[in-house]
């Protein structure tokens, strides 16, 4: 009788150990679940062309903006102008981070997600994890089309092209590229919290454009402020931000700072998905 209690048991704990899938099953769902969707694919188009069409209307408008002609300037300042246009990729990926989230609620899919997988820290983590892969890819892809796009632009006025194994202009891309993942995270993390895409992507976009707000302040708030942003850890990262501007830090408190601004975040986010009913 006790034998048969305990294969009782050991089969309802076996049962309920695989009835609920792990993480990686669970990301593979997200996955399959965003592949159905139109919405994403017209978005990461859009990303794209944007990324395009910005590098190459930043240069060839330089000379009315800089005051310099394109020719005059260094390969660095081209490059980082071109990586402009990864800045419109990471817009359009806040608004598909948030909008992965609350579309869920909205739409009541969310209560089938949480009973497919129960464990909200295990559900929660998947979509970050999706979010974070599609952040990646589109800044990957949005880094290389804006620097193609200004390798034609210097081709058509018969200027030396970019050198794509320069260090520096890799750490600009690395930096540029890595901008989109990190915003899109904190917008799903934000819809989690708004349950609201027009709330999570208000949110952050008010953290990018931060520093617009900061520069009016006098000097001494601005180099008080400014190495708190993760735009200053980014501008770090890719090598933008000098030695000597409020906004430069060295690369390991950039790092820091991001995974400061990511842990409060996604730690907010989490904790009203976890404590509260969907």
């Amino acid at each position: 009788m006790t034998n048969i209690q305990h294969k009782t048991q050991g089969e309802r704990q076996e049962r309920s150990s695989t009835s609920e899938p792990g993480l990686h099953a669970t990301v593979a769902s997200e996955v399959l679940k965003l592949r159905t969707l139109a919405f994403p694919k017209v978005l990461g188009l859009i990303s794209i062309v944007l990324s395009a069409l910005t590098a190459v209307l930043f240069l060839v408008t330089i000379e009315a903006t800089q005051g310099d002609p394109l020719e005059a300037l260094p390969a660095s300042d081209v490059a980082s102008t071109a990586l402009l246009g990864v800045d419109a990729t990471a817009i359009v990926l806040i608004v598909l981070g948030g909008w992965l989230v609350a579309t869920e609620y909205a739409s009541g899919m969310i209560h089938t997600s949480m009973v497919a997988t129960p464990n909200r820290l295990k559900l929660y983590t998947a979509k970050l994890i999706v979010t974070a892969g599609l952040g990646m890819i589109a800044g990957l892809l949005a880094a290389v089309v804006t620097l193609l796009s200004a390798q034609l632009v210097l081709i058509a006025q018969g200027i030396p092209a970019l050198n794509f194994l320069d260090p520096e202009l890799l750490r600009m891309s690395f930096g540029s590229l890595l901008m989109v993942p990190f915003y899109a995270i904190l917008a799903a993390a934000a819809a989690f919290v708004l349950r609201s895409t027009g709330g999570a992507v208000v949110v952050t976009l008010a953290v990018m454009f931060m520093p617009a707000v900061i520069n009016m302040l006098p000097s001494a708030g601005q180099e008080l402020l400014f190495p708190l942003l993760p735009s200053s850890a980014l501008a770090s990262i890719s090598g933008l931000a000098e030695v000597g501007d409020p906004a430069h830090l060295v690369p390991l408190l950039a790092a820091v700072s991001l995974l400061v601004w990511w842990v409060v975040f996604i730690g907010f986010g989490f904790a009203r998905f976890a404590r509260r009913d969907a």
